[in-house]
């Protein structure tokens, strides 16, 4: 079994941008398990999102996600009728977009300072020029 490198420190900044959406979009983001691989399931009574936030430190020339975790919320968002919902939290803010309908864009990368082999993997890039600011 892997190990969670998810610290409190990165749940609570992940909360606090969740709270920011919850007020902005008039919904409840639930705290999904680890198991369903997106972090929030957005409610108005009934589902209407699929979220994933991720913050940043800084930006790169194009932001990514875990090919595997992108194809998994893809399919639970496709599943239950409701866009998947992508969000980046940066020092400057917060920008979010729908990448249900997002084209395939593979690159392999990931983080190499941990020792951890797994750590490297094909990844989802996206352009953030199609995201809008919170």
């Amino acid at each position: 079994m892997r190990p969670l490198y998810e610290t409190p420190q990165h749940l609570k900044v992940e909360r606090e941008i969740a709270q920011k959406l919850e007020k902005a979009w008039k919904c409840n983001l639930y705290k999904l398990p680890i198991s369903y691989r997106a972090d929030y399931l957005a409610l108005r009574e009934k589902p209407v999102g699929v979220i994933e936030i991720k913050h940043r430190a800084k930006r790169y020339k194009k932001m990514f996600l875990s090919l595997h975790k992108f194809l998994e919320s893809k399919a639970l968002a496709e599943k239950l009728m409701v866009p998947f919902v992508l969000v980046y939290g940066f020092p400057e803010g917060i920008w979010w977009g729908n990448v249900t309908s997002y084209p395939l864009d593979i690159e392999v990368g990931g983080r190499t300072d941990r020792g951890d082999w797994q750590d490297t993997e094909p990844m989802q890039m996206f352009e953030l020029q199609g995201f809008k600011r919170l």
